[in-house]
């Protein structure tokens, strides 16, 4: 007679993706301090599971480019470069071009996904926090890249979102015209214009590249105001 044993791989899997999403949270809040190797044994004590799974987050992660991964050395918190941010930023528009493009292209699948009303009502917008206002403008993009039917692409730009989180958070410090912007984006997308919304992306990243030094300036300074109190802590 043939004994069919548990599934035991399906804990272990649900334990490895929450694992993953908790250390990438603590990875996209800058919670681990930029330019520090992450010791998984450590790590693993903080969030109370074994080390396998932490290591194989970091892999991962790693190879999504928002750690480090030194050969013979560990892994190491990524510092927040401006040429990289303006090169991510200029790689999302670029991408979100070839989206609408094809979008526009293909009158079978234009309209296969009807764009959310992200606003109801734009007045509303200018009580979101930081937060609401990133999550609303990476769904807006991961929106626009669905719409492709191409996974590669929808990749490309969530990717691009997570490697970009913090900064996008830091520019809503900044930029007070960020939720005008965005809420004109999402009524253009929502009344399928293509082509005015592609213009409008452009004149957003355009400001979003100018207002880049500037952001990264206020992210170092937090950061070093951070590394003085954790002195004075100890």
């Amino acid at each position: 007679m043939q004994i069919t044993l548990p599934n035991t791989n399906i804990p272990s899997k649900i334990e490895g993706d929450s694992v993953y999403s908790r250390v990438k949270s603590l990875i996209m809040s800058h919670k681990l301090p930029p330019e520090k190797r992450i010791r998984p044994e450590p790590l693993a004590d903080q969030l109370r599971v074994s080390t396998t799974p932490v290591r194989e987050a970091l892999i991962q992660l790693s190879a999504e480019k928002l750690i480090e991964d030194v050969p013979k050395a560990g892994f190491f918190i990524k510092d927040t470069s401006e040429s990289e941010m303006r090169g991510l930023y200029m790689l999302n528009q670029s991408v979100l071009d070839l989206a609408l493009e094809i979008v526009s292209a293909d009158n079978q699948l234009a309209g296969i996904l009807k764009p959310p009303k992200f606003f109801e009502n734009p007045d509303h917008a200018l009580t979101h926090s930081p937060d609401s206002i990133v999550a609303t403008m990476q769904e807006l993009f991961i929106h626009i890249a669905r719409q492709t039917g191409v996974d590669n692409i929808t990749h490309i730009i969530g990717n691009i979102n997570d490697r970009t989180h913090y900064v996008r958070l830091e520019e809503c410090e900044l930029n007070r015209n960020i939720v005008d912007c965005l809420a004109k984006m999402c009524r253009t997308y929502y009344q399928q214009d293509m082509k005015k919304l592609q213009a409008e992306l452009h004149h957003f990243h355009k400001n979003q590249i100018k207002l880049l030094p500037k952001v990264i300036r206020l992210i170092k300074q937090t950061q070093a105001g951070q590394v003085m109190l954790d002195q004075k802590a100890k």
